[in-house]
């Protein structure tokens, strides 16, 4: 009898589940896009600028371009945490696997031929995505002077020492001009993200 109980218990949540994989799966393949999208923007930003483009043809695309491809997932999950609260984790899965679906044609445009034919290449990207996620965590609880708790949304100089980052990457640490354009492209970013996800329960109520 208990068993009998306990599984019709469980159709209900099965069911939600199933409802919560509909409604989220078109949204994070939007999003999924609007990461590509987002990290080619910031390529291209540091492409188009006279004192950024040699550094950027030295350091090549390709790094610059995984690094914001981390960093706008990050994003993602950060402001999901405060906007979706219990779908989160289904969104930021389906999300993931949107971008891995699409990863190798994406990848190729920066140089990287043939992925898909790298035997553990999904387990690779995702593995690096959830190492960089631990970094700009804690990152930006440096940033706040602090641990514990962190606020709805990142903090202005997370995306300061985002840029900074990829300075270092390039080859030209303390670069302001790679710094400001990058951390420029990484708030613009954000704000995308914003309007994709929809306010928080905050704002919802003002």
């Amino acid at each position: 009898m208990a068993d009998t109980e306990k599984k019709q218990e469980e159709l209900p949540d099965r069911e939600k589940i199933r409802e919560q994989l509909t409604l989220l799966k078109p949204r994070a393949q939007r999003a999924a896009a609007m990461v590509f999208r987002i990290a080619s923007s910031g390529v291209n930003d540091l492409k188009a600028d006279k004192e950024t483009a040699g550094k950027l043809k030295k350091s090549g695309e390709l790094i610059v371009w995984l690094e914001l491809i981390a960093f706008i997932i990050y994003l993602f999950d950060r402001v999901a945490s405060s906007r979706m609260k219990d779908s989160r984790h289904i969104y930021m899965d389906l999300l993931m696997n949107s971008v891995i679906s699409t990863f190798p044609e994406e990848v190729d445009k920066y140089g990287k031929k043939d992925l898909r034919s790298e035997p553990g290449w999904e387990q690779d990207v995702v593995g690096t995505v959830s190492a960089r996620s631990l970094q700009y965590f804690s990152l930006e609880q440096e940033v706040c002077g602090g641990t514990g708790s962190v606020e709805s949304l990142p903090p202005e100089g997370l995306f300061w020492e985002f840029g900074g980052i990829i300075a270092h990457q390039m080859g030209a640490p303390e670069d302001k001009a790679v710094t400001e354009i990058v951390s420029l492209r990484a708030r613009s970013g954000l704000n995308e993200i914003l309007r994709e996800l929809g306010p928080g329960p905050e704002e919802s109520a003002s």
